[in-house]
Order: structure tokens, then C-alpha cells, then sequence
């Protein structure tokens, strides 16, 4: 028990200096939203005031295809005028969320600060691929859900910090205990 409380207290450490040293301690972030959240309204709600902003969503398995409109949603800029930026992706397969977080690093002329699993979209086409909120419904899902994050934040091509979007549960008790698992 004590070990595991030394090391949950490390994990809170380094997220705490990141989020300070790294991401400048920001106050203001622009959410996530899907087929908005482009480097023309990232510039613009930087300069209104958000001191740290996502890309849009974007889906692991049309991006790593190459389709070409999935990713043209990944645009940013090298320099300090798209940072701090947080990478949003979704998807279920752990090792092809890996392989995307690799490529984003690749393809990002200014580089990003943190990966986010997007597991809080409620959309369709989310619903019914299985990734977003839906990857936290059920006992298996969450399974999957836990694997996808354990993949991402042990792998050595992910070198930033992995986020987890979720949305509120009915109850807060709910809410807690799908983050804790």
C-alpha cells in the first residue's frame, strides 16, 4: 500500500510540474469540439484568451488510412502561436492509438504537449464504432478503455502526458468510480 501511495504521488508530481513547466500553468482552455476546434479557431480564441486549446477530434483508424478529409483536421504551426496544444484522437485499438500518437509527432511541425483519449463523445458515429462516451459503457468496454490508456501512457514513441476527456455520469459517485477503473 505505501508503494503504491509513493507512486500515485510521483504520477501526481510529474503531471502537476508538466502542467506547470510545460503547459505554463493555464487558466483558460478552449474545450474540444468536433470539426471546429481548427488552427484558425485556435488562433483566434488564443487571442480572446484561452491559454491552451485542442485540435479536433480525430479519429485513429480513418487518420492512420490516410483519408484525406480525417487528416486535414490535423493542422497546427511551428512556434509558440498554436501552444500549449493538446492532440485530441479517439478510436478502441490500443496499438493503433499508439501508432497515431507516433504519427501525430511526425507530422506536427510545432509539436503538441499532452495526447487526450476523447471518451466522452456522444455522437453516432461514435455510438456506433464503439469509441468516445460509448468506450465506457460496460464492463468490456471499460476494458478496452483501460487498455487504450495503459497503451498510450507506457509507450516510449508517446512522449507527453495522456489525458482522458470523460463526461459526467448521472451521479457523481458514478462518475468517480469510472475514472478510478
Amino acid at each position: 500500500l505505501c508503494r503504491a501511495l509513493c507512486l500515485i504521488a510521483a504520477m501526481v508530481e510529474q503531471a502537476f510540474r508538466h502542467y506547470h513547466e510545460v503547459l505554463g500553468s493555464p487558466r483558460y482552455f478552449a474545450a474540444p469540439m468536433v470539426k471546429q476546434s481548427d488552427l484558425a479557431f485556435r488562433l483566434m480564441v488564443r487571442r480572446w484568451g484561452a491559454d491552451c486549446c485542442y485540435t479536433p477530434m480525430l479519429k485513429s483508424a480513418k487518420f492512420l488510412q490516410g483519408d484525406e478529409e480525417e487528416m486535414s483536421e490535423f493542422v497546427t504551426v511551428a512556434g509558440a502561436a498554436d501552444r500549449p496544444l493538446v492532440a485530441q484522437i479517439c478510436g478502441r485499438d490500443p496499438d493503433e492509438l499508439v501508432a497515431m500518437a507516433r504519427l501525430l509527432h511526425q507530422l506536427a511541425p510545432g509539436g503538441f504537449d499532452a495526447v487526450d483519449l476523447n471518451l466522452g463523445c456522444p455522437m453516432a458515429n461514435a455510438e456506433f464504432e464503439r469509441y468516445g462516451a460509448f468506450l465506457i459503457e460496460g464492463e468490456d468496454n471499460i476494458q478496452v478503455a483501460c487498455e487504450c490508456v495503459r497503451a498510450l501512457s507506457s509507450s516510449p514513441d508517446v512522449k507527453v502526458p495522456v489525458f482522458c476527456k470523460i463526461r459526467i455520469l448521472p451521479s457523481l459517485d458514478e462518475t468517480l468510480r469510472r475514472s478510478e477503473e
